[in-house]
């Protein structure tokens, strides 16, 4: 993919989609190619285990909207992740389109800004949502100026929870969450946090995987 010569500050003022490059990932924009994959993923019961429930096409494909809306709203957004093909040593392991990790506004509260992420089941175990993680905070700290992140899950997801924490988030409290009827299984989450100040600590003590160089650029607009 060619990636625009502007650079970032320039080409997020005229809100050009930003490119993230990781050692293995590449977090971009969305592509209507990606409708597919991102529908297959929404609708398997493994992956949305920890959600009310497996979604149908039409609600992908909703999802996918406001996520577009998001990126030209805030110019940050749940960035579609590619694994690149020869990524590492397994050279059986899948590549393309993985799923999506990134940046959005809550729904219960729209000045609080969420890290979130969601992969295929191949794509899964893989150490690859912590690369892409740790990609979009530095984007969110260094590149957009945030102030604060903030992740949250339902307490009954654990590995969500360890990943939060392997990316330094602070525990902050448990609540409920207003979507869900207070008797819900799902409704009890937790909530962590990580401020800009903080990050620039963290990212020090990251293991090497996680805190490699992150180059951004903005991409030119698909025909």
């Amino acid at each position: 993919m060619k990636t625009d010569p502007l650079p970032v500050e320039r080409a997020l003022k005229v809100r050009l989609p930003l490119a993230i490059e990781t050692t293995r990932l590449r977090l971009r924009g969305w592509r209507p190619e990606d409708a597919a994959p991102f529908r297959r993923m929404n609708a398997d019961p493994d992956v949305m285990r920890f959600f009310p429930k497996p979604l149908t096409t039409a609600e992908s494909d909703r999802l996918l909207e406001r996520i577009r809306q998001g990126f030209v709203k805030d110019g940050f957004g749940l960035w579609a992740v590619d694994v690149k093909l020869n990524e590492g040593a397994n050279s059986e392991a899948p590549g393309g389109f993985a799923g999506f990790v990134g940046l959005s506004r809550t729904s219960f509260d729209a000045q609080t800004i969420e890290i979130a992420w969601r992969l295929a089941t191949p794509f899964q175990h893989r150490g690859l949502a912590a690369e892409a993680a740790a990609a979009a905070l530095e984007a969110g700290f260094a590149v957009f100026g945030l102030d604060r992140i903030v992740a949250f899950t339902a307490e009954c997801n654990l590995p969500s929870q360890r990943l939060m924490m392997r990316l330094g988030m602070t525990f902050e409290r448990r609540f409920l969450h207003p979507a869900l009827p207070p008797a819900d299984p799902l409704a009890p989450h937790v909530l962590f946090a990580m401020t800009r100040t903080a990050w620039q600590s963290v990212r020090q003590r990251l293991p090497s995987a996680l805190a490699a160089s992150f180059s951004f650029s903005a991409e030119e607009p698909q025909d």
